[in-house]
């Protein structure tokens, strides 16, 4: 996944750059895999990657497989992904009746807004996790 940032940003990143790595909790259990030289993965990633965030999310495990993605937080000062909202929240004026109240709130949200999708990998594993 790595390799292909490299690729589609044309060598803009390097593997110091902030980076999250998003993942069900399935797949990370392969995380904890050790070689025959007593060396697992998670500590391979922490020398590899020093700036490497590891998240999981139930959602990334699909019918289809695991759903891997690699994700460069911010380039340039820029925010690669961020979460937006319409309001977070709107608390409507009071309304008065004769022997009651009512006020309305309401909130709304657009998603995700992707700045730079050339600055996520997506990975899907098979459905074994290999």
């Amino acid at each position: 996944m790595y390799a292909q940032l490299i690729s589609q940003t044309q060598g803009l990143v390097d593997r110091n750059e902030r980076m999250t790595l998003i993942l069900s909790p399935e797949a990370e259990t392969h995380f904890t895999k050790t070689n025959q030289y007593n060396v697992n993965v998670t500590d391979q990633l922490k020398k590899n990657f020093p700036n490497m965030r590891i998240e999981t999310a139930p959602e990334m495990s699909t019918a289809a497989g695991e759903a891997v993605k690699l994700i460069v937080d911010s380039y340039e000062g820029v925010d690669t992904v961020e979460p937006t909202f319409t309001e977070k929240m709107r608390v409507h004026p009071l309304v008065l009746g004769l022997s009651s109240w009512r006020q309305k709130r309401s909130q709304g949200t657009v998603g995700t807004i992707i700045y730079r999708p050339m600055m996520i990998a997506s990975l899907l594993l098979g459905g074994s996790g290999n």
